[in-house]
């Protein structure tokens, strides 16, 4: 839809949807009994994560540091947008 000329809007779990992948989320939410699939829409290429505060400064640094994907911070304030 995007690339159809649609613009994306997205906040908190909006724009961890865009991410390319989710699971990093599983240390803050509930993970569905036999959840296996943690794809995003990949609209973004990396991932996401949202309610950025000092508190969770290690755990995003940790990701900056082991995972193959591009990691960026979002406070509450902060929303996602991606259009063509």
């Amino acid at each position: 839809m995007v690339r159809s000329g649609v613009t994306y809007i997205g906040g908190s779990a909006g724009a961890h949807l865009a991410s390319s992948d989710l699971s990093h989320l599983t240390c803050y939410d509930d993970v569905p009994d036999g959840m296996l699939d943690f794809s995003g829409m990949n609209s973004f290429r990396g991932i996401l994560l949202c309610h950025f505060s000092p508190d969770r400064q290690a755990h995003y640094s940790r990701l900056r540091e082991e995972l193959e994907f591009d990691v960026c911070a979002l406070t509450d304030e902060d929303t996602l947008v991606i259009s063509s």
